[in-house]
């Protein structure tokens, strides 16, 4: 099965472009990698939340 892929554009304050950068560089993922990592913990962290809410 194919997996779709969805294509954003994100504008980005300066700052925190280079910070995505340099932590994409820290833990050697391209910088789109490092954007859906931090979105998976995100989302994660959510449904931890609302687990424990129930």
């Amino acid at each position: 099965m194919k997996k779709s892929k969805f294509q954003y554009i994100v504008r980005l304050p300066l700052d925190l472009r280079e910070w995505i950068i340099n932590q994409a560089d820290k833990d050697c993922r391209s910088v789109n990698m490092q954007i859906v990592y931090f979105l998976n913990q995100i989302k994660n962290n959510e449904e931890k939340i609302l687990e424990n809410e129930n």
